[in-house]
């Protein structure tokens, strides 16, 4: 194992695709050693969507049953059975989304039953749908495409943004009901799912730089803290303390 796993790295800091037996010698380099393919295995796979896989997501289902969520070209969420997800996934649902173009980003919702499906595409939307009910609630609309969303639990932030809805990210039982969209408008949009309303965008880039946000990731030290990847080849942090005002931003 520790030669296959020095083989492979060498291979991805650019080695050659090439089959190439070394001169007097009988081993392979690069990973193509007939003896290491040979050991090499393939675990049960899923051809059940009708498109490109754009995301994959681990959650918990009704009690606590592990689901994995993907999202395809298909325009379709499926929520899959994990728990023995080396012996097989058994496919729970499928989600027929009203989104016209590509699923990028797909998740089930947090909570003790977890029952909804959130989504966003290249269409620019982010929408809601009720897996059992397949009744559907579009949160957010941008006129570019929407690359992903997080997870935030703003309730922290409520003692330095009065008036800003901090406790409103967090329902009854303490479950995070707020999400964070990147999208090519430059924005960070905020959604409040509790209240099942946009709250309005808390960064734009476009008035810093032409950069499309791409990726979000919540710091889970500092939840405050969010990180900002674009278009672009920087990598901006922000403090959502700061809501309201101007956001405090930090680039790399």
């Amino acid at each position: 194992p520790g030669m296959a796993s020095h083989l492979l790295r060498q291979r991805e800091v650019g080695g050659s695709p090439k089959l190439c037996r070394r001169p007097r010698s009988n081993s392979y380099s690069l990973g193509y050693d007939p003896s290491i393919i040979r050991n090499l295995g393939l675990s049960p796979h899923f051809a059940e969507h009708g498109g490109c896989v754009n995301t994959l997501r681990w959650g918990a289902g009704v009690a606590g049953t592990p689901i994995l969520v993907s999202g395809s070209d298909d325009r379709t969420v499926k929520l899959w059975d994990a728990s023995d997800p080396l012996s097989g996934l058994a496919l729970r649902g499928t989600v027929r989304t009203g989104h016209s173009h590509n699923i990028f980003c797909a998740d089930l919702v947090p909570g003790p039953t977890p029952s909804h499906v959130l989504s966003c595409a290249a269409d620019g939307t982010l929408r809601l749908n009720d897996v059992e009910q397949q009744a559907e609630v579009m949160l957010l609309e941008s006129e570019q495409l929407m690359h992903s969303f997080t997870w935030c639990d703003m309730t922290d932030l409520g003692s330095r943004n009065a008036g800003d809805g901090g406790a409103a990210a967090v329902d009854g039982a303490g479950i995070t009901r707020t999400v964070l969209t990147a999208s090519d408008d430059g924005k960070v949009n905020q959604v409040d799912l509790r209240e099942g309303k946009l709250r309005g965008a808390i960064i734009e880039l476009y008035d810093q730089s032409p950069d499309a946000v791409k990726q979000i990731a919540v710091c889970p030290w500092q939840p405050y803290t969010i990180a900002i990847g674009g278009s672009g080849p920087t990598i901006c942090t922000y403090d959502l303390r700061y809501l309201g005002k101007v956001a405090d931003g930090r680039a790399a």
